[in-house]
């Protein structure tokens, strides 16, 4: 997928084809820390990141700025904070869930950001789970994918997940279709915290977007197929 294709709005995108830099050309580049890669959901060689956690589990209690494993950095310039509309664009495929611990030891974090966003996969029964937080705490947030949902499984498929939040509404897409709905959203806050993607993640992750609005039914569709 070419990320022109989305239109306007595209405020980071990427690829993954042996780098991790923003091909949006807007500057969000990421700091690798053992990333490598490997096949996409395509069978394309080396556009996939590959994440290990190498066995390091994430604190049980407080989480702040605590990152694990191979994973990428944002530092501190997040492009999703400050948003009021929104869209997480995003295939993956986890390999290992983490088992079930306390607290937060059993997060598996795709996309995290403390009090800002938090896509993680959570070992205390192998859910997906998504918060989006004004930067003093999370607003709203809920399990968006079950065990076995839509494929979501230890060594499945790859999955193609849309995020969208706009005024009080997030809503889920799961492989181009709808999935679910979430209220009492409101606009993205700030936290001044690091942000990342992969930490104690086991698995693969391609053709990450951004977008500063509501991406359409048919621009999801678009993504998927």
């Amino acid at each position: 997928l070419d990320f022109r294709e989305f239109g306007t709005g595209v405020v980071a995108f990427y690829s993954f084809n042996e780098q991790t830099r923003d091909i949006s050309g807007n500057g969000h580049d990421l700091t690798n820390f053992g990333v490598d890669f490997a096949n996409d959901q395509n069978g394309i060689p080396n556009s996939a990141a590959r994440f290990r956690s190498n066995g390091e589990t994430p604190p049980s209690t407080d989480f702040n700025n605590s990152f694990g494993g191979n994973w990428l950095s944002f530092g501190t310039n997040n492009p999703l904070e400050g948003l009021d509309e929104w869209s997480i664009s995003i295939w993956f495929k986890p390999e290992n869930f983490l088992a079930p611990a306390f607290g937060n030891a059993a997060a598996s974090r795709i996309f995290y950001q403390e009090r800002v966003v938090s896509l993680n996969i959570n070992g205390n029964g192998n859910f997906l789970n998504f918060a989006i937080g004004n930067g003093n705490w999370y607003k709203v947030g809920g399990n968006i994918l079950n065990n076995g949902e839509s494929g979501f499984s230890e060594n499945g498929p790859w999955i193609h997940l849309v995020l969208t939040g706009k005024g009080n509404q997030i809503q889920v897409y799961s492989n181009g279709e709808k999935f679910s709905n979430t209220v009492g959203l409101g606009p993205v806050g700030q936290s001044g915290g690091i942000a990342g993607i992969g930490s104690h993640y086991d698995g693969l992750i391609s053709q990450f977007s951004i977008h500063d609005r509501a991406l359409s039914e048919d621009e999801v569709r678009l993504a998927y197929f």
